[in-house]
Formats: structure tokens, C-alpha cells, sequence
């Protein structure tokens, strides 16, 4: 059993979205393991509807860290303008 096959829609890339809001949207463990966190966060507000559900799971201590090839970088704060 797969979500796809229970009719949830898993997207990957911007791209894929469309113009259509979500009612729900899901980013566990990945804040802390890309480029610029606070532009992902405000995609996803953007892209959830008005009295949508936004769904973060993260580290703790939060501590990011961007691949850069076989390495780790550390990089800034996540930072949202709808905080």
C-alpha cells in the first residue's frame, strides 16, 4: 500500500504543484538539510490553503547542515516571513 495508491499526491518539486492550494502539506526532516529553509517555508505557506494544515517535524537542537558533495556545511538560521 503506497499513499499514492490510498489517493494522496506526493509532489517533489515546484513545479509539479501547479496553481492549486493543499489543504494539507508535510516537511519532515528536511529544514535542516537545505539550501535556504526560510524560502521553503514560505513556498509552502504560499501553497497551503487559507485554514490549512502545515506539518514540521525537525531535529532538536536544530542544527543545519547542507550536503556539499561527501560533505557537511553548516549553514544559517531558518528564517519565515509569516512567522
Amino acid at each position: 500500500v503506497t499513499l499514492r495508491g490510498m489517493g494522496f499526491r506526493a509532489e517533489a518539486t515546484p513545479d509539479e504543484l501547479g496553481d492549486e492550494a493543499f489543504a494539507a502539506a508535510s516537511l519532515l526532516n528536511v529544514l535542516d538539510r537545505c539550501d535556504e529553509p526560510g524560502a521553503l517555508l514560505n513556498l509552502v505557506a504560499d501553497r497551503v490553503a487559507d485554514g490549512g494544515l502545515v506539518l514540521i517535524a525537525s531535529v532538536l537542537p536544530y542544527s543545519p547542515m547542507v550536503h556539499e558533495g561527501r560533505f557537511l556545511s553548516p549553514y544559517g538560521k531558518a528564517q519565515s516571513r509569516r512567522a
